[in-house]
């Protein structure tokens, strides 16, 4: 059941409905050590952090899809938000493909 409740609690962390204060206060009241805890915070952050890339990268593609930005442009953006040269590639090529354009990302 902790498993159960600490997957909907980092979900739950990751959407901002529960601040770091009560992560690690709920932790606490589990009888979670330092290191778990101080763990399990981090993983709060990334998992935040991934969520944030997702929503970020999900609208970019939808500007692209409604013809508002390029191949480049989405390229270019998908790169700003930290995202790797060759999944960023990887992404363009595929949003491209379904729209019949053959892209892939120039070399430098």
């Amino acid at each position: 059941e902790v498993n159960k409740a600490w997957s909907i609690i980092l979900d739950n962390y990751a959407w901002g409905l529960h601040t770091e204060k009560d992560l690690r206060t709920l932790l606490e009241t589990w009888k979670f050590g330092k290191t778990e805890i101080d763990i399990r915070v981090q993983i709060g952050e990334l998992t935040k952090l991934k969520l944030r890339v997702k929503l970020l990268r999900d609208a970019e593609i939808y500007l692209y899809r409604k013809g508002i930005i390029s191949e480049q442009t989405l390229f270019e953006r998908l790169i700003a938000l930290s995202i790797s040269k060759d999944i960023a590639n990887a992404i363009v090529r595929n949003e491209a493909a379904k729209k019949g354009i053959e892209w892939e990302m120039v070399s430098e």
